[in-house]
């Protein structure tokens, strides 16, 4: 499964996984429909990860991640 950094309108990050194979089929994936389930990934955990149901609106950025990472970025642009 690919991963994501899911940046959210309230300006939280999760990064989750989803079983779409590259970042046009998954951005096609998410203009085409309301609501959205991913498999949330949390740092160190070492149990199962939750699943998520998103609404695509709530959606403001989408970063495509390497295969084993676990943590976003913490970049926050100067306004």
């Amino acid at each position: 499964m690919a991963r994501f950094e899911v940046t959210l309108v309230t300006g939280e990050k999760i990064v989750v996984e989803h079983p779409t194979p590259n970042m046009s089929d998954f951005l096609a994936e998410v203009d085409g429909k309301a609501l959205l389930l991913f498999k949330e990934i949390t740092g160190a955990a070492t149990g199962a990860s939750r699943e998520v149901i998103l609404a695509s609106r709530q959606i403001t950025m989408i970063r495509p991640l390497s295969e084993l990472s676990t943590q976003g970025s913490n970049f926050r642009p100067k306004r």
